[in-house]
Order: C-alpha cells, then structure tokens, then sequence
C-alpha cells in the first residue's frame, strides 16, 4: 500500500534500521465511549502532535449529495456553542501552536484534524478539538459552500490535471462510492443545505467512528483522565455501514477529453486494495516504474527515447478503503502523439511480465525505506502514519509489519502480479488533447 510506511527508527536518524522496534513503543487507550487513541511518547523536544482520524470521506457520501465530507471539514471550525470560529484559530496559534501543522483535510476515505502545540498546553488542544469535532454550530454554511464552489473551479474545472482526474475517475468507477471526486460534483455541491451537513455528521461523528494520535513528550500517565473528560463526554452510537463495493463492468474504457492544454494521458488498472498481498506487490511495481532517475519510465522514455516530458505513478488511487486503481500520468514532449506514448509505456508494462530481476527489487527497497525516514523525523509524519493505517489499512500495526512484507517479494511474484492485471480487459485509457 503505496501511502504511510514506518520501518524503523524515528528518532535519531543514525540508528540501523532495526535497532528501534516501534510496536514496543505504541500505547493504545480505549475510553469508555469506544474511541480509540494511540500515543507514542517521543521524548526529547517538549512538544507533541495530535490528529483525529474520522472513518468518512468521500465514499461515505451518497449521490446527489456529494462533497458533504469536504464541506464537513470546512464547518469544523466554524465554532461551538461555547468557542467562536476566531477563538478556535486564534486560542491555538496564541498557545504556540504550529502554523503549518494546524489544518484539516478530506479524502475519500478518511477525514483528518491535526494540530501540533506545547505538551503544556495539551489539555486546551483537546478541548478545543472535542468542541471542533463533536459540538459544531454550522456557522456561515451557506458563505462556506460558496467558498467550496471557488475552490473546485480553481482546483477542478480551471484546472487541467483536476479536470482531468475527476474524468478519469467517472470513466474508470461508472458507479459507486468512488465515482466523483471528494470535493463532489458542482451541481450538488451548489444544492447543499445545512440540514444535509448536520445529517453527514450524525451519521458519522461518533467517537467509535474515529480514531486520535498523539505522538510527542507526553506524561502518558495523566492522558487518560484527560481525553476521558473532553473526547469521552461524547457517548458512543451506531454508526451508518459502509457502501457497498460496486461490480465493475468488464473490458477496457476509453476516451478522450479536450482541454487548453497541453496532451496528457493517464493509463490504470483496476486491482484490490489492502490487506490483498498482491498490494503490496503493486508498491513495488509503482517503485520499478516511477520512483527515481532509475527508474523504468523514467529512464526509458524520458531520457533515452526523450518521449515523454514527465510521468508519475500512484497507488491505491483515488482511495485505499475499496478495490482501487493502479494509475500512470504522462505528459508527452511536444510533437509526440499520446497512441505513441500509450504503445511506449505498455511495451514497458510488458517487460515486468517476464524480465524482473532481484536487484531491480533491492533498489527499490533501499528507495522506499530512504524516502521514509525523511518523512518520519517529525511527530507529525509518525502520527499521519499510525493513525491512517489504523483507519485505512485497519491496524497502525500495518506500519511495523510492512518491511517484513516487502522483503519478501521475489521478481516471480511481481511478474505474475504484472500478467494478472497488467491486461487490456482490465485497462482503462483517457487522453487529454489541446482544444
């Protein structure tokens, strides 16, 4: 699963990869409401990160009310009965808390709130994020959807590669929780009424639905008292099931989009999501592909054929929660067609069917763990780590098991994965051509 790993040590980085064994270091506390907290005391700095994991995105909307996880998010820190929107920002930033790391964000399968403060001033974050969470007020909700529409035609409809994805997503999942993007479909946004946003949280703002991360110079001893007293003032409840996962229809989908821009295509494959192990094959595949100077494509077709002015792969795309999709963007260099950039890279695709060879696998190993110790240095990064495997992936324990994993993949493995999905019936093709 191509998203958070954490292999080994995180706090000094010279320490040998298996010198700190994380699981050991992981505290996990259950309050009575059901809500779910995991802390790691880091200690050192004094200082600590918090994020809560909200198990809603965009898949747990509905047609015809699409972005309400979005416009959620946005509604958070509007207020409560007892903070106004100024306080909440302004009560943070005042009591030290980190500029950067003070935001929220929504995807389709998870909504995140963070923070980053004193270890001090811990019990004021976790009043003023249960408040946030738990007691909204839906403030200026209808000033706040106008603010959402700006955002989509600056991110989606002006934008080309957002107006590209968001096509790319309807052709590849004709139905089904991943068939719109998160920030939702115009028409629908635009008809949201504050009643829709009350009902999204009702059906899915319980502290059993969630889950928080703490990572930092922590007392663990007093922290139970203390969410107890903010985040477990708020009683469990039934929490509306998860859609349904939708059949796609068999055979490759085609088609293609004009746009004042310049040519681009995006090539994907349908494939399953975690705890699949061939998942885990597909990091591996996207590292042989896309990762580094070395890489496949990045080697073959933009350096040496000079076809190619830039690609990208990703995984578990557009989310990780349901069966997803294996995608590579690419932009041709000028005077190139995108038929002749589709044959380039399935000429490559071809290639991992049958000619994987291990120490094409080690680099990419050695890529992955030297990528992630950079984006573990911070308590923040190690928090987004543990708190959306736990959502995502269904275990933070995910994170310490994934090396074990990786380690074990054979050229074979990775050949017959390519064999499997790598295929026209399972392709789905859009080009984007100049207006």
């Amino acid at each position: 699963m191509r998203f958070w790993f954490c292999l080994f040590s995180f706090f000094f980085c010279a320490l040998p990869i298996r010198a700190f064994d994380l699981a050991s270091r992981v505290q996990e506390i259950t309050l009575a409401n059901g809500m779910k907290w995991i802390v790691v005391r880091r200690p050192g700095v004094p200082v600590f990160s918090g994020k809560i994991v909200v198990r809603a995105g965009g898949l747990n909307e509905t047609p015809g009310k699409t972005g309400l996880a979005h416009m959620f998010e946005h509604m958070a820190f509007k207020g409560s009965p007892d903070i106004t929107k100024d306080e909440i920002w302004s009560s943070l930033v005042r009591n030290g808390a980190k500029e950067d790391d003070l935001n929220a964000y929504t995807s389709k399968d998870i909504t995140v709130y963070q923070a980053s403060l004193p270890a001090v001033k811990f019990e004021l974050w976790a009043y003023i994020t249960s408040e946030m969470i738990f007691r909204p007020i839906f403030f200026e909700f209808y000033k706040e959807r106008d603010v959402v529409m700006e955002e989509r035609r600056m991110r989606v409809d002006n934008s080309p590669e957002g107006f590209t994805l968001e096509k790319m997503i309807g052709l590849a999942f004709p139905s089904g929780p991943y068939s719109w993007s998160v920030i939702g479909k115009p028409e629908e946004v635009q008809s949201l009424e504050v009643d829709d946003a009350r009902k999204f949280h009702r059906d899915y703002y319980h502290p059993n639905n969630m889950v928080g991360v703490l990572v930092g110079d922590l007392d663990l001893t007093a922290l139970r008292p203390t969410l107890e007293r903010y985040f477990g003032r708020f009683p469990r409840a039934v929490v509306k099931p998860d859609p349904k996962t939708v059949a796609i229809p068999p055979g490759e989908k085609r088609e293609t989009i004009y746009f004042n821009a310049k040519p681009f295509l995006l090539m994907a494959f349908h494939k399953p999501n975690v705890p699949h192990s061939d998942d885990y094959v597909f990091d591996m595949i996207n590292g042989l592909l896309c990762q580094g100077r070395t890489s496949r494509l990045e080697e073959e077709l933009v350096r040496r054929q000079q076809l190619l002015a830039s690609v990208w792969c990703t995984g578990n795309w557009p989310g990780g929660r349901l069966p997803n999709l294996f995608l590579i963007a690419a932009t041709p260099m000028a005077g190139r067609s995108l038929s002749e950039v589709e044959e380039a890279i399935t000429q490559e695709l071809e290639k991992l069917k049958t000619a994987v060879e291990g120490k094409h696998l080690d680099r990419v190993r050695k890529n992955i763990r030297s990528d992630l110790l950079w984006s573990l240095t911070d308590n923040m990064g190690l928090a987004g780590q543990l708190g959306e495997n736990e959502v995502v992936a269904g275990s933070w324990r995910y994170v310490t098991e994934y090396d074990a994993k990786v380690a074990g993949i054979t050229p074979k493995q990775v050949e017959k994965v390519a064999q499997k999905y790598f295929v026209p019936a399972n392709r789905v093709v859009l080009g984007r051509e100049k207006k």
